[in-house]
């Protein structure tokens, strides 16, 4: 456009969308784990199924595990202070993505995989699409995978999401806990003149009454 005597040229300036209420430069240096936090909480009876709302549900706060705010490594440890696993038993475990940032989190998307106690296999538990992580909203998934084996199992949760300028960010944490052996079998052989006898033990070890629909 041409420039008229005594007329200022103004042209129009496009502006990226921010992040109300934090400056530029402090949203940038923003970690990860200060924009998307992860939590998660093992379920009991009554079971939930991943269809159920789990808005409704009266969860206490300090049933939830998470990281402490700047903790980067290590894994947090599921206390058994809702009784005990054994294996046989289906865990469950409820996991919260919480956005704590003013602004809309973007393609954000979760996996969940289960390293179990022999030979580090993993098993793919939950892998969900990229949605949006509404400001100051929470998303919420239900895992749940049979205990097949005692020992230590870890759970490693990895988030991918866009923050305000666009770049994707990625972070993994991970949470254990321990299944025990419900029953214990043990042999014993006893030789006769003529016969062996084998006799078979099986014991009871956990704290809770058992019920035998089947021994082969």
């Amino acid at each position: 456009r041409p420039l008229r005597p005594g007329k200022e040229n103004k042209r129009k300036k496009m502006s990226t969308p921010m992040a109300i209420g934090l400056p530029q430069q402090q949203q940038f240096n923003l970690r990860s784990d200060q924009i998307v936090q992860v939590k998660v909480m093992r379920m009991c009876k009554p079971r939930l199924s991943a269809l159920e709302d789990t808005s409704q549900v009266p969860l206490l706060n300090d049933q939830w595990h998470s990281y402490s705010m700047g903790e980067k490594s290590g894994c947090i440890l599921i206390p058994d202070a809702q009784g005990k696993l054994y294996v046989g038993e289906m865990f469950r475990a409820l996991f919260s993505f919480q956005n704590l940032v003013p602004f809309d989190v973007m393609n954000f998307s979760t996996a969940v995989q289960v390293e179990q106690p022999t030979q580090g296999r993993k098993t793919s538990v939950l892998q969900s699409d990229p949605q949006l992580l509404q400001n100051g909203g929470t998303l919420t998934n239900i895992v749940e995978f049979p205990l097949n084996e005692a020992g230590e199992y870890v759970m490693k949760c990895s988030l991918a999401f866009a923050d305000s300028f666009g770049l994707m960010r990625k972070y993994d944490r991970s949470f254990k806990f321990t299944a025990e052996d419900a029953l214990k079998f043990s042999t014993q052989v006893n030789l006769g003149k003529s016969s062996v006898y084998l006799t078979g033990d099986l014991q009871n070890v956990c704290d809770q009454t058992l019920y035998i629909e089947l021994l082969q």
